[in-house]
């Protein structure tokens, strides 16, 4: 509650937005505006009820005083509490009841029992303060009423010269007679009198206390603008300090339940506890308005009298809270050092009693049985409600997955004494399994209890009406709550605003419109959009997020300063707070921050103590090194007879030859799979155990071209310490012919054929973890014959993306490098991620500065195409998360601006991929990039789409290891054989280096998997905060595929009406023609994981999809169709590369799957025309990169860009390929040169072959 109210100075509501850096004088003016606004509700109710008291006793017989002022005290204090308004509105209510004659004692209790003992207050201290808190808080207050009050009434009127029984009440103008003789005066004439007095009371009850309730304003405004909450917080516990605390409180004139909130808001930013009593007493029991009005109606005396008592006892009342605060501190700390020396001593046993049986199974009781104890211990000790704290431990997966072997071990554990915990923790696990059984069928009637129901429905929230099946689905009175849970879970699944557009309530579609506008500035750490968005629940839960992530990233090194206003900024400290006690695992610390987050900071810090008991043994530990597969054997093979091409004709410098298309296989209207052992692709990237984290669970780089110049494109596939080369054989088949391995450090990501000394072979460029980049250059196709030379870089993270294109013109290739830097466990952080420009001179290479004032990565596409149609390249950059897409067009060779306002629409949010191709055959570029973005079911174990015998085995086991290490089981590690088990324990070390934030533990992982420890290190290392970007001057971003199509100088949005706005969770996507129909189809990669296998806490986004292909309808539209073409297969795919490896004039996509290797997709789609285009550029790049070719048929004309760039971790072969449909031939052809030179070809070409064009 209290950080989800919006405070400024003295009020909860805001006309006027008030910021430190305002002058003093406005932001009093503006304070005392937004206190007036927040009060005048309360104050009409109460001027009104006051007049309303005034003329009822003025108008009745008078009640019956009673004698003893305790007992008069006592009857205001029970008339009061109901009322629940704050002091300043109970203060007419007071004036009234003091002008129709009540006892003061009784006024008094009304004015301090209203604002201080109603429900509403006492709930929201029961829900925000520890129990003595609230306890010593009523306590006083009630002396004070009871007790205090009538001795303040009688020592005043002991030392005044009026008596208390016989005090004048003032005559009110033309009051009512009242006699006795029964004589009425008739209805109507009782109402018209009433209503003159009822009239005349609320006018002179405005006029005497309106304008004292404006001074009180003013002045409260004053004060607080003069005192920040920094200094409140930081002051000592002194007695000068509870004085000056209890006169500001006594002083400030607040709104209802103020005290409450703004005392919560201080002791999160740390005040003193005593000092936050101090404060919590005075600050709504009086003020400056009531004092203002009983001295000027009363006495200034009595009105002293009782603001001194209210210091005074404020000031004792801290001094109290002070005392029992440190003697519970006392006790806690020594409780949880008792604790600890108790976790100590149970693993110590666990030791001796592992180490004297032999390692089996069963053996793991033990651990479990430790941990359980040591939860029970610190629960106990922490908690007034232990079996809350387990519960919470057991389904927060502390003890390992629930499973029958830890409940089996939580029943040893617990034994007798609490046999409900054992029993939940069997009520979990059948909930469980019945869940996964509910969301494997999608049938709901598998579950029986409510938690299962609701796990379900959040599991399977993207389905059409799945917010309403809630209402039949659940009991009526948690239908509400239902709703708006899988409401949420289909929000944060679907990543676009679609989740808004069916089977919601009114009040539910705002609710979703507001939490999607939430989620796109969290995803973006966006806090400008979070402040303004309009549903204030929306905005808290924005801003804290974003806030929240700050704080983890920079590792409670952030600071709280130069935010949007002192609210934010105590939000900011709190969280800030919370972070350093978790981070720290100082349980105690958690006792400082507001009463509504101690539970969960204390939850948090016991689930860390838990999950690293028994895991002593990591201090001594030695891995030995892993042995990893033998190098691939390289057998003799023969290379086929090179392709001669025929020369047809010679255009001044410009010749062009040809070769017949090879005769296609009969069509079958799919593609063909071809496993890679089946075609000699037998080795690639072999996943092991320390793989599951960012970057090494993205997959591998795969690049074709034609390496040896036989005219047969060939392979490189990248491995985890190096790379694989693959020669094409002619045959359908392909031989190793060689493996490169850098460096013993090396673990590969992008592998890219591209000729970088223009000598006409393809050269290597390979990219590794830590910065580590290397070009192998072609001798004749031979790569063995020279060292590696090593590319610059100013950043020691990983390339993740490349780009080549001659961008200077000077006739041969420059580098782009995208950057990455850290992953999930560290949310994306960029720093030590700018993107590089590395210039090609005549090998020697040179940086061009061009991204120094350009937010760094995390960068997965960098794209180099001529998108604004002047011959040179343009660059653009694809990020993932937050930092915005980048585009730099170009104004000539190397000059750089960035597209006008408006040109670029609208971008990817987590941008994996980016492609340029003309779809709608207008000769202008289109762009395509890729999203995570899920729009369907899919299946939960991706081993079922392993064949057996293809790596089906590898992926249970590593699903298995995965489990274990992510329930930190080094015990279970220890079960496995030698290799098996050195990777197990080195992905657990990882994983616990992680959790604990413990660099130290890096060292342990063993040198074999030296790419690993360093990525350790980086990820428990200090890493400075990124820094804030303005989005505004960047394109807007949304979490979907984007089809920007070219129209004149812009580009439009047409995503969601082509109908490729989703295509699960993405990876390279390309444009290619698929059935030679003349227009381009898309083919995106997709999957990631090994599914969610029905484990509830795994969301939608990690099941298994189908690549996907968006098949193009004339231009107009796209449809899905992987599964008539045949690619519909559940194979995680992050990279392919396109060639037509059988020279038949058709499209074959080599797939890189994840755990299968390599595979062939043959395409036997149809037999339409084609023509294809390879290049010997002689006086540009010698593979005509960034060439554009336009050609002519009798349906129309077509245009492609040859590129090394683009997608995800894949390069294609450089040809251009066109299908034709059906026609036989081409009439013309048109050359834009990489250097900018146009050459035109007016002859008629025949269709279904291959022409080699070359320039001289």
């Amino acid at each position: 509650m209290g950080q989800r109210t919006d405070i400024s100075s003295i009020a909860f509501d805001i006309i006027y937005p008030i910021d430190d850096s305002q002058p003093y004088l406005e932001r009093v003016s503006k304070s005392a505006v937004n206190w007036s606004y927040t009060n005048w509700k309360g104050m009409t109710f109460g001027i009104l009820f006051g007049a309303t008291l005034l003329t009822l006793m003025r108008s009745l017989p008078i009640w019956r005083l009673p004698r003893s002022g305790f007992l008069a005290a006592l009857q205001g204090l029970i008339g009061g509490a109901p009322l629940g308004v704050c002091v300043n509105c109970a203060t007419p209510i007071a004036q009234g009841l003091h002008r129709a004659g009540i006892r003061l004692e009784t006024m008094l209790a009304v004015l301090t029992s209203s604002p201080t003992l109603n429900l509403i207050v006492i709930t929201m201290m029961l829900s925000l303060f520890s129990w003595y808190f609230v306890i010593i808080k009523l306590g006083v207050t009630l002396f004070f009423i009871a007790v205090l009050i009538p001795a303040i009434v009688w020592l005043w009127s002991k030392y005044s010269s009026a008596d208390i029984s016989q005090l004048t009440v003032p005559e009110i103008k033309n009051p009512l007679s009242h006699s006795n003789d029964g004589v009425s005066d008739g209805w109507i004439s009782s109402i018209k009198t009433s209503v003159v007095e009822m009239l005349e009371n609320l006018f002179f009850l405005l006029k005497i206390t309106l304008p004292l309730m404006l001074l009180a304003g003013f002045l409260g405004a004053m004060l607080i603008e003069t005192i920040s909450l920094d200094t409140m917080a930081n002051l000592s516990s002194g007695l000068s300090s509870y004085f000056l605390i209890a006169l500001l409180g006594v002083f400030l004139p607040v709104p209802m339940a103020f005290d409450v909130v703004f005392t919560s808001a201080l002791i999160s930013i740390g005040l003193p506890p005593g000092l936050a009593m101090t404060l919590f007493f005075s600050l709504s029991i009086f003020s400056i308005f009531p004092a203002l009005v009983i001295g000027r109606d009363i006495s200034w005396k009595l009105s002293s009298i009782m603001a001194s008592a209210v210091v005074i006892v404020a000031i004792l009342s801290g001094l109290l809270t002070e005392h029992v605060h440190g003697q519970i501190v006392e006790i806690e700390q020594q409780q949880i050092d008792e604790a600890l020396q108790e976790l100590g001593t149970d693993a110590r046993e666990a030791k001796e009693l592992n180490n004297s049986q032999p390692e089996s199974p069963p053996i793991f009781q033990h651990a479990i049985v430790e941990k359980v104890r040591t939860a029970k211990t610190l629960c106990g000790n922490t908690f007034a409600t232990e079996g809350e704290c387990l519960s919470n431990l057991l389904r927060n997966k502390a003890f390992g997955s629930v499973d029958s072997g830890l409940c089996s071990a939580v029943g040893f554990a617990i034994e007798e004494s609490d046999p409900t915990f054992a029993d939940l923790c069997n009520q979990i696990l059948e909930s469980k399994e019945a869940s996964k059984l509910a969301i494997r069928t999608v049938d709901i009637s598998q579950c029986n209890g409510y938690e299962c129901r609701m796990t379900y429905l959040n599991a399977t929230s993207y389905i059409d009406g799945a917010v309403s099946r809630c209402d039949s689905i659940v009991p009526e009175a948690r239908v509400p709550l239902c709703r708006k849970l899988v409401l949420f879970n289909r929000i944060m699944q679907n990543r676009t605003d679609i989740p808004c557009s069916d089977d919601l309530l009114p009040g539910e579609m705002a609710f979703c419109q507001s939490q999607v506008k939430a989620r796109d500035a969290t995803d973006q750490l966006d806090l400008e959009t979070c402040i303004a968005l309009t549903d204030p629940e929306a905005s808290y839960g924005c801003y804290s997020t974003v806030l929240a992530i700050k704080i983890s990233d920079s590792r409670g090194q952030f600071f709280c300063t130069g935010l949007h206003n002192r609210n934010y900024t105590k939000i900011c400290e709190d969280l800030l707070k919370e972070r350093q006690a978790i981070s720290r695992m100082e349980i105690g610390e958690c006792k400082k921050l507001e009463s509504s987050r101690v539970q969960s900071c204390q939850l948090d810090i016991i689930q860390l103590l838990v999950q690293s008991s028994g895991e002593e043994a990591l201090a001594t530990l030695s891995l030995p090194e892993p042995s990893f597969d033998e190098e691939a054997h390289i057998t003799s093979f023969s290379l086929p007879e090179t392709v001669r091409y025929e020369l047809l004709q010679v255009f001044d410098n410009v010749s062009i030859s040809t070769h017949p298309a090879t005769l296609r296989s009969p069509p079958t209207n799919k593609f063909e799979l071809q496993p890679g052992d089946e075609i000699g692709i037998t080795h690639a990237w072999s996943v092991n155990a320390t793989d599951f984290n960012d970057p090494f669970n993205y997959g591998k780089g795969i690049s074709a071209g034609d390496i040896n110049n036989d005219g047969y494109p060939d392979v490189i596939v990248a491995f985890e310490r190096g790379v694989y080369v693959y020669a094409n054989l002619g045959t359908g088949k392909f031989a190793l012919s060689s493996t490169l391995v850098p460096a013993i450090d090396f673990n590969t990501f992008v592998a890219a054929l591209v000729d970088f000394n223009n000598d006409g072979f393809l050269d290597i460029f390979l990219s590794a973890y830590g910065g580590k980049q290397f070009f192998y250059i072609s001798d004749a196709g031979d790569f063995t014959r020279q060292p590696p030379v090593a590319v610059p870089t100013s950043t020691s993270t990983l390339t993740m993306a490349a780009g080549f294109a001659d961008l200077d013109q000077d006739a041969d290739l420059d580098i782009v490098l995208g950057k990455w830097a850290y992953g999930l466990e560290r949310r994306f952080q960029t720093h030590n991620a700018n993107n590089e420009v590395w210039l090609n001179e005549s090998g020697i290479f040179k940086q061009l500065p061009l991204f120094d004032p350009d937010p760094p990565g995390p960068t997965l596409s960098i794209l180099l195409s001529d998108l604004n149609e002047d011959s040179v390249i343009d660059i653009v950059t694809g990020n993932d998360r937050q930092t915005p897409d980048i585009f730099h067009f170009s104004q000539g060779p190397l000059e750089y601006l960035p597209p006008s306002p408006g040109t670029i629409p609208e971008t990817s949010l987590n941008t994996m991929s980016y492609d340029s191709a003309d779809f709608n055959n207008d000769l202008k570029l289109d762009l395509f990039s890729s999203d995570m973005t899920f729009s369907q079911p899919g299946r939960d174990n991706y081993c079922d789409a392993i064949p057996e015998g293809k790596g089906k085995g590898r992926c249970l086991q590593l699903v298995e290891t995965g489990r274990e290490v992510g329930d930190y089981n080094i015990k279970w590690c220890n079960t496995k054989p030698k290799a098996e088990r050195i990777e197990c324990l080195a992905a657990t070390i990882l994983a616990i280096a992680i959790r604990e934030n413990n660099a130290n533990l890096c060292d342990k992982i063993p040198q074999g998997f030296i790419a690993k420890r360093q990525y350790c290190t980086n990820v428990t290392g200090d890493i400075p905060p990124d820094e804030d970007i303005d989005l505004k001057k960047y394109p807007a971003q949304r979490a979907t595929n984007k089809y920007l199509m070219a129209q004149g100088a812009k580009f439009i949005d047409v995503s969601e009406n082509a109908g490729i706005a989703r295509s699960n969770w993405s990876w390279n996507s390309k444009a290619l023609d698929i059935d030679n129909d003349r227009f381009q189809d898309i083919l995106v990669g997709t999957g990631f994981g090994f599914g969610s296998s029905g484990e509830a806490d795994l969301l939608v986004n990690l099941e298994v999809f189908p690549n996907v292909v968006f098949h193009n309808m004339q231009g107009l539209k796209f449809v899905r169709a992987e599964g008539d073409f045949g690619l519909d297969d559940y194979i995680n795919t992050s990279a392919y590369a396109l060639t037509d490896f059988d020279l038949d004039g058709d499209m074959d996509i080599l797939e890189y799957g994840q755990l299968v290797g390599i595979r062939l997709y043959e395409n036997r789609v149809n037999r339409n025309n084609s023509v294809t285009f390879l290049f010997d550029d002689q006086r540009g790049n010698r593979f005509c990169i960034g060439c554009k070719i336009t050609i002519e048929s009798e349906s129309g004309e077509q245009i492609r860009e040859i590129k090394a760039s683009g997608g995800y971790l894949s390069f294609d072969e450089p040809i251009a390929q066109f299908g034709l449909g059906g026609d036989m031939e081409i009439t013309g052809v048109k050359v834009q040169w990489s250097t900018g030179e146009v050459t035109k070809l007016d002859r008629k070409l025949n269709a279904n072959r291959r022409y080699l064009i070359s320039r001289h």
